[in-house]
């Protein structure tokens, strides 16, 4: 719908909200669109007919769009540790695991696939994105994964990029941004990377020192991330 979609995180226990960024409106404006999600609702992902969140309190959810909001809302709780990423490929949905560093693969009925295995390390959150053949899982404790689509398949492992800990990555059309979070103990600031999709060569490096990013989408011109800063939460485009 030329659209961005926010996950929300509920505070003190209340559920998650979807809100709806309208690029062609004023900047700053949002709607909430559906407002039952469980209360850690984690970057949507669009099928074609819904939208899915990964929940990290062990749940996926559907959100199905209506002409009156709230949208709908269904849970599936079942064969979840803590999902922090979540993808759609034009046949399946990938959920990222961060209580077992896996990625699952479902069908659209929310049905496991098969699972695979993004590292030894779990804990942190792997956010996910999809470049057309390839699933990237960016794993904080681990580096960047690729993983074939169409079976799964570990295809690459990039161990430096990030300064070793990305934790976001996003695709538009030609470019992977990375995102990662720096580490102010070893004078490391945020920082931005872009890799050339095609053979994963670098392109740039910049740093984000007024800001501490946590998610990362494209909606095929711009980049959109999600950060922190010393004024609160807020979303940059690129």
């Amino acid at each position: 719908m030329g659209r961005v979609f926010v996950a929300g995180f509920g505070l003190h226990g209340e559920p998650g909200i979807l809100s709806m960024i309208d690029p062609r409106r004023s900047p700053g404006e949002t709607a909430v669109v559906a407002t039952e999600l469980p209360t850690y609702p984690f970057s949507p992902a669009f099928d074609g007919e819904r939208f899915w969140t990964a929940n990290s309190a062990g749940s996926v959810s559907q959100v199905f769009p209506s002409v009156g909001t709230p949208w709908p809302v269904t849970t599936v709780a079942s064969g979840f540790q803590v999902p922090s990423g979540i993808v759609f490929d034009g046949r399946s949905v990938w959920v990222s695991d961060a209580g077992n560093c896996t990625v699952v693969e479902i069908d659209p009925r929310g049905a496991v696939r098969q699972t695979v295995s993004v590292g030894s390390r779990g804990g942190a959150s792997l956010p996910l994105t999809f470049d057309g053949s390839h699933i990237f899982v960016a794993n904080p404790l681990e580096g960047l994964h690729v993983m074939r689509a169409s079976d799964g398949r570990t295809v690459a492992r990039l161990d430096d990029v990030a300064h070793g800990s990305p934790c976001a990555v996003a695709f538009d059309g030609e470019r992977i941004l990375i995102l990662g979070q720096g580490d102010p103990l070893c004078a490391i600031p945020p920082s931005l990377t872009l890799l050339r999709a095609s053979d994963l060569s670098l392109l740039g490096v910049h740093s984000l020192p007024d800001l501490f990013p946590l998610a990362a989408a494209s909606d095929g011109l711009d980049f959109w991330i999600t950060v922190e800063t010393a004024e609160g939460s807020a979303v940059v485009r690129l």
